[in-house]
């Protein structure tokens, strides 16, 4: 799934970025176990709690997005998916804003 390569791209290249961020909202991100997206949130075991919201984060580098056209993706001459690179917007959730199913 290119989503969950370009959220392990974000938390390798902008965990420093993230952590501070966190940080100022009062929030403690020690490791990449301490945050994640609300669907990794689920596939992890757990909920986030009700009331509780993301902090909004651009990528500092830009990843590799397919390009669609009408719902299909869009092929080049070899009849390969084409793909540009855009700054990706993130919702996350820090371990503490979530609690066990």
């Amino acid at each position: 799934m290119k989503r969950e390569t370009n959220y392990n791209r974000l938390i390798r290249d902008d965990l420093e970025l993230v952590k501070q961020e966190f940080k100022s909202i009062g929030k403690i991100v020690k490791t990449e176990d301490d945050v994640g997206t609300y669907d990794l949130w689920k596939q992890r075991g757990r909920k986030v709690k009700r009331g509780e919201t993301a902090l909004h984060i651009i990528s500092s580098k830009p990843y590799p997005v397919p390009i669609y056209s009408y719902g299909s993706p869009i092929l080049d001459e070899t009849g390969k998916t084409r793909f540009r690179k855009y700054h990706q917007h993130w919702c996350l959730f820090s371990k503490d804003q979530t609690e066990e199913y």
